[in-house]
């Protein structure tokens, strides 16, 4: 009934079931089956199976065999779950924070965000180029310990004043770099739960060094 087949075009024998299991996932179901099988690790697999409207739909088996006391199976009963709404919601949420992904990493901005705590969930390609760090090396750190103690103070100040304001915040922050303090235009914003509660903090910020002194040297003329 799931598969939208009658009992004449889909009889009570194997060949229905496999006829029908999507090519690419063939190998990995049969490899778990005899697992369960041979070694007793649980059988708990998703799968595509293709169904009469001609469409493949995602979904989750699980099975037990029983053994007899010489250790052959002499019965296996399972269930089938259907997850295709599930399996549709995860890859749309992929494609999504794959596009958010492409897109920050191909801009000349610094982008990132931090939660309340002031801890790095996320940051853009530029922000591992710019400061010569890699992403496992800032997720899941603060400020403090990347950067001097004086710069970092500052960072959290902008980050707290935005937490508090519950809006956004436009600054201009100074980060050390190889040839000496770059000075940063950057937009801050709070990113809300459902209740409009600030959970993390956005920051997209661009080097304007080169602007700055430029101004400078117009003023001093």
């Amino acid at each position: 009934t799931m598969l939208g087949y009658t009992d004449e075009e889909f009889p009570d024998v194997l060949e229905s079931w496999a006829s029908r299991l999507h090519p690419a996932d063939a190998g990995r179901v049969f490899a778990a089956l005899t697992a369960h099988l041979e070694r007793h690790e649980p059988y708990d697999v998703e799968y595509r199976l293709l169904t009469k409207a001609g469409t493949y739909g995602w979904f989750q088996a699980r099975g037990q065999a029983i053994w007899d006391e010489t250790g052959r199976m002499t019965r296996m009963a399972g269930s089938l779950r259907d997850v295709t709404d599930r399996k549709q919601a995860e890859d749309a949420l992929r494609r999504n924070e794959q596009l958010l992904q492409t897109v920050a990493d191909n801009t000349t901005a610094v982008i990132y965000v931090k939660d309340t705590d002031g801890r790095f969930l996320f940051i853009n390609r530029r922000f591992e180029q710019m400061f010569h760090l890699t992403t496992q090396q800032i997720i899941g750190h603060t400020n403090h310990e990347i950067f001097p103690r004086e710069i970092a103070d500052a960072f959290r100040a902008n980050d707290l004043q935005v937490l508090e304001r519950n809006r956004t915040v436009e600054y201009e922050e100074q980060a050390p770099h190889e040839d000496g303090l770059h000075t940063y235009l950057s937009i801050k914003f709070p990113l809300c739960d459902h209740t409009g509660k600030p959970y993390a903090t956005c920051g997209i910020s661009t080097d304007i060094t080169e602007r700055k002194c430029i101004e400078q040297n117009l003023r001093s003329h």
